[in-house]
């Protein structure tokens, strides 16, 4: 009874197996660049380098690291609003994980000196610091071992296998703890060399300090630093903050309202609350990836 429990348990992980390899290599498809492709990117406005100008990007045929020829692969599908920008290209994951292209969802007036994960989602008006990462790549910690004797069939095992015989049979362990990546919400401050916990959030307003680790969300215009992050401070008083999180003026375009000075969050907001009667909030067409580029 046991053994056929065995045998109907190493099946049924076959088939999970087999049904998740099936949808992968279903969803994942490769695109190689085309010059038409890159005027669709900048047709979005996107920028994959830094420019220090509109003209200097409008009288520029290459948009950055995004160039002919160039072939990227797509696990997922990832939107992408107009006037944001990912300047740095190549998205290296943690140890057992593949090497993405950097690309991910992002909002409007948002920009990343980082290359980002694919599952990653960006809000609007974000800034986002180099060098940022992410704990994507776990080890079990409630098995005897932590190593990879009992969760990776790697080619150090298989060569103690070959010369000493049979290895402990590998349970499946999922390589990111079952998390997504972090979620990042509108006019959020990322200083360099953060690392980011998976599955948090970070709040609408909330900035994070150079050289930081955060392992959990971080509250809608907090202010958060060390290693673990704690918060340092707020931005605003509590009344301040309740208002602007229900104005959701990232929701509309700037282009609205610029004549209403930022300078003061609260005569901002009492301005703002009376514009918003009169305008309609933003919704762009986007670019849809990789689908845009068939």
């Amino acid at each position: 009874m046991i053994e056929q429990k065995r045998r109907c348990s190493s099946f049924l992980l076959v088939l999970r197996t087999a049904t998740f390899l099936g949808i992968y290599f279903s969803m994942v498809q490769k695109i190689v660049l085309t010059p038409d492709h890159i005027e669709l990117f900048k047709s979005f406005r996107f920028l994959a380098a830094w420019r220090p100008s509109a003209s200097s990007y409008l009288n520029n045929p290459d948009i950055g690291w995004l160039k002919p020829g160039l072939q990227l692969t797509f696990n997922a599908s990832i939107e992408i609003e107009p006037f944001s920008a990912i300047y740095t290209s190549t998205y290296h994951p943690g140890p057992g994980l593949s090497i993405q292209h950097g690309l991910c969802s992002i909002g409007s007036w948002s920009y990343s000196y980082s290359a980002l994960p694919e599952g990653m989602k960006v809000g609007r008006h974000c800034s986002i610091a180099p060098r940022l990462k992410f704990l994507d790549s776990q080890h079990p910690v409630g098995r005897v071992s932590t190593g990879h004797i009992s969760w990776r069939h790697n080619a150090l095992l298989q060569l103690a296998e070959q010369d000493c015989g049979p290895r402990f049979k590998a349970e499946h362990f999922d390589i990111m703890g079952g998390k997504s990546y972090p979620k990042i919400g509108h006019d959020v401050w990322i200083g360099q060399d953060v690392v980011l916990s998976m599955g948090i959030t970070i709040g609408h307003g909330a900035i994070v300090a150079a050289n930081s680790l955060v392992t959990k969300d971080v509250p809608p215009f907090a202010i958060v630093g060390g290693n673990p992050s704690k918060i340092i401070r707020f931005r605003f008083p509590d009344e301040v903050i309740e208002r602007l999180l229900a104005s959701s003026w990232w929701d509309y375009d700037w282009r609205d309202f610029a004549d209403i000075q930022m300078n003061n969050p609260e005569e901002f907001l009492s301005a703002f609350e009376e514009r918003r009667l009169n305008i309609m909030p933003y919704r762009p067409s986007t670019l849809k990836l990789p689908e845009a580029l068939k």
